[in-house]
């Protein structure tokens, strides 16, 4: 069979011996280094992966909180028209145009720049 380790060790001189043990101490070191080198690079890579992650995820909240804020908005126009042709019907032919409050127009507009206004006062 192959020589063990122990076998080789056994025939070599003493000089030889040292050499293997130097060799041997510099590839522990030379492993260590490189060990060392890979957990340094995973971290770097761990941290531009959570980096990119946390982009992300902001880009798709500020998406979503978009959709959302526009949606409320839409609705609330809508209802603001829906309005408007039922004092149309109601009202007799004097009044021909209905004009919001201006208080509802700033909030909406607000609304829709801003976010929810619903904490602040007009």
């Amino acid at each position: 069979m192959f020589p063990t380790l122990r076998s080789v060790k056994k025939i070599q001189s003493d000089g030889d011996r040292n050499k293997i043990t130097a060799k041997s101490a510099k590839d522990v070191v030379e492993n260590a280094r490189k060990v060392r080198e890979e957990r340094i690079l995973a971290k770097e890579l761990g941290s531009y992966a959570r980096r990119l992650q946390s982009w992300w995820r902001g880009v798709f909240t500020r998406i979503r909180l978009t959709r959302s804020l526009r949606m409320d908005y839409d609705k609330k126009m809508e209802d603001i028209k829906k309005l408007v042709s039922i004092l149309k019907i109601s009202r007799s032919a004097t009044v021909s145009v209905f004009i919001p409050p201006s208080k509802i127009v700033i909030e909406l507009s607000r609304e829709l720049t801003y976010g929810s206004t619903s904490d602040l006062k007009v």
